[in-house]
């Protein structure tokens, strides 16, 4: 089986068991949320200094890799351009690559953080944070992840933007081979986890707001891996239909 067969396998194998767990016991996210919680004081980690200001930057260094991603892919196009217009100097693979990288974490970025996390889910789907439910202080009821709801008008706890942040650098490898491939998607879920469970002590985000962005961002990952690939053959088939064309031609003109 192809390494990236295996991946596929894997992420359906995360929606059966996500949906499966959360779905049967949707009351783990206040299980692991009442960890945190100290009645009376709310979520203690809020007050340390350190884990706020790391909190904080996350959304500012998202914003930072969409940039620094797009500077890339403009700088990769000029290069390219430059290099392949010399005289006898063939296109380094090397900008293609950085380029191909850093077309895809946007394309992550953009389509999975910014439209299906935050468009399609934090604006709709109406679930309550952990600090405004009843079981930690707050005025509204809890409800599961999979259960749309009105507790919450926009910007809502489900699923994390946060998390999802980190989750996106797993595109970083999705175009490369099977090594960086599995190099960035242990790097994406470990920095997803991260964010995500401070996200969690603060009270901010319940469990399954963090493993269900994971298995969102995953899936926009491979599907833009589907599609750039996909896209990539059918070019390469056009080129080969009009050389093929041209030789044909070529033969009976001489």
């Amino acid at each position: 089986m192809k390494s990236i067969d295996q991946e596929r396998m894997l992420l359906m194998v995360l929606w059966a068991l996500l949906i499966g767990l959360f779905g049967v016991w949707p009351e783990l996210d206040v299980w692991v949320s009442r960890h945190f919680y100290v009645p009376g004081e709310g979520f203690p980690a809020r007050q340390w200094a350190w884990l706020v200001a790391f909190d904080k930057a996350v959304p500012w260094v998202g914003r930072a890799l969409l940039l620094v991603a797009l500077a890339v892919i403009v700088w990769s196009w000029w290069r390219l351009r430059r290099q392949s217009s010399e005289v006898g100097h063939t296109r380094p693979p090397v900008w293609r690559h950085t380029w191909r990288r850093s077309a895809a974490l946007v394309l992550t970025l953009v389509l999975g953080l910014g439209a299906v996390v935050h468009s399609v889910f934090k604006d709709n789907w109406g679930r309550a944070r952990p600090d405004a439910v009843q079981v930690f202080g707050g005025p509204e009821r809890f409800t599961g992840p999979l259960v749309p709801t009105n507790g919450c008008k926009r910007n809502c706890s489900f699923v994390s933007g946060h998390a999802a942040t980190g989750f996106a650098l797993m595109a970083v490898g999705i175009l490369g081979s099977k090594l960086r491939r599995r190099r960035w998607l242990l790097i994406g879920i470990a920095a997803g986890l991260i964010i995500g469970m401070v996200r969690i002590v603060f009270g901010r985000h319940f469990l399954s707001d963090i493993l269900f962005g994971w298995a969102l961002m995953w899936t926009v990952a491979l599907l833009v891996r589907w599609a750039w690939l996909g896209s990539s053959r059918r070019r390469q088939l056009r080129l080969k239909l009009v050389q093929g064309h041209h030789n044909l031609f070529m033969k009976r003109s001489t």
